[in-house]
């Protein structure tokens, strides 16, 4: 088929370091363009590879957004705070273990160990993308591999925050 590009919403392999070598073989055959998002199943490696799988998987920035004619699709990392992307006890680690503690003491839904939420700095860049776009006259189209909405289990810890970025902006 004719393709622009396509997409991994994340969860590229579920354990085992060497399956991305298994998956990524036939990808790279493919004459589409491939752009990926990192997944919480992408990280159940061990703990001194995980700083090396968004490397693994091409991409120079865990997060990103990729212009398509009218449109810049925004590719969002929601496992930024997890417990899982990053290695046990790091200083990472320890500020999600916080993040999710006060989630589980909140009684949120979606406070469950393999969600994981967009940092701080990513949620900055998401609004000025947001803003970039708007003043460019495209339209934002949003990718994540955790929802956004509803509010649910498998939901981004911080998908209220998200949804506020997307409900100041009229092009997203």
């Amino acid at each position: 088929r004719d393709l622009d590009l396509c997409l991994n919403l994340g969860d590229l392999i579920d354990q085992r370091w060497e399956s991305f070598d298994e998956i990524l073989k036939p990808l790279a055959r493919s004459k589409h363009e491939f752009h990926h998002l990192l997944g919480n199943h992408d990280f159940t490696v061990p703990d001194e590879l995980k700083s090396q799988v968004p490397g693994r998987l091409g991409l120079k920035q865990r997060y990103y957004s990729v212009l398509r004619g009218n449109f810049c699709l925004v590719m969002l990392d929601t496992t930024d705070v997890s417990l899982y992307a990053h290695p046990d006890n790091s200083p990472e680690w320890v500020a999600a273990k916080a993040a999710l503690q006060r989630l589980t003491a909140a009684g949120a839904v979606n406070a469950q160990d393999w969600n994981g939420a967009v940092g701080g700095p990513q949620l900055e860049w998401f609004e000025a993308r947001c803003r970039k776009a708007a003043s460019n006259g495209q339209k934002v189209v949003v990718f994540s591999h955790h929802q956004t909405f509803p509010a649910a289990a498998h939901a981004a810890w911080n998908s209220d925050q998200l949804l506020e970025v997307v409900g100041r902006h009229r092009n997203v």
